[in-house]
């Protein structure tokens, strides 16, 4: 490898690695998450099979943006970009082996930001609290 395409993997790795700190060990901000997440779950039904409400589904988008607002925040705060990040896990998604510890972020912002995936979580917590 050349001094510049390693120089360019240390670049990338920040990108990814700051997302993975956020996601992973940022405590006030998955205490933010959790609190959100608590305040709004007793609109989710419990009961299996029970129809999805619109109300689930703005406030999924809801949860989302939350997830992207700090993402972009943190990222511009250091001069990287979303669209930056994004590329990179694009190529660890795609099986660029040099991302190959990268392809467990994706699976879990995927998670994250998976619809059903939500609801579950949601009906889950109203289910807990009870």
């Amino acid at each position: 490898k050349s001094p510049a395409s390693e120089g360019a993997a240390a670049a990338e790795e920040d990108v990814l690695t700051k997302v993975q700190r956020i996601l992973f060990e940022d405590e006030e901000f998955n205490n933010r998450l959790e609190s959100w997440c608590t305040e709004r779950c007793d609109a989710f039904d419990i009961e299996e099979g029970a129809e999805h409400k619109l109300e689930f589904t703005s406030i999924h988008e809801e949860f989302c943006l939350l997830f992207e607002s700090r993402i972009t925040e943190a990222l511009e705060k250091d001069g990287h970009s979303v669209e930056e990040f994004w590329q990179k896990l694009t190529k660890a998604a795609d099986g660029d082996e040099s991302y190959f510890g990268e392809a467990f972020l994706l699976q879990c912002l995927a998670a994250t930001v998976n619809y059903e995936m939500f609801v579950m979580t949601m009906r889950g917590l109203r289910q807990s609290r009870k």
